[in-house]
């Protein structure tokens, strides 16, 4: 079993990410409307890990085209309703993990969003 603690994760920690959070409007005609904001004042550093092996294959069978892990500190903000970007491109959390459950690191399975043609 791997432990993730403080000391052998933060040299890990070099690909830099925003996590946004959904903002729900009503336009002026009445429409709802999302737009997306970012949580942090600038990006952070988190551990990408894209899937590999049989995690891939997996993958390709529930029609996860692009799959992602990625570890980051703990920050409640960070819901299932938030997306991350990573170079422009916006990635679906599909689930979100407090590793053990003691508010230290956070664990993202993410997909990234294909937009509509």
């Amino acid at each position: 079993m791997r432990t993730y603690s403080h000391y052998n994760l933060v040299g890990e920690l070099t690909t830099w990410i925003d996590v946004q959070a959904p903002i729900s409007e009503v336009s002026a005609t009445g429409y709802p409307s999302q737009s997306w904001e970012s949580i942090w004042p600038g990006p952070r550093p988190c551990r990408w890990i894209n899937a590999h092996g049989a995690e891939a294959w997996q993958n390709a069978s529930l029609d996860l085209k692009e799959a992602a892990t990625i570890m980051l500190r703990y920050d409640p903000r960070i819901t299932p309703e938030c997306r991350v970007v990573k170079g422009g491109e916006a990635w679906e959390i599909i689930s979100l993990d407090d590793v053990r459950e003691r508010g230290h690191w956070l664990e993202l399975k993410i997909k990234r969003i294909v937009p509509a043609q």
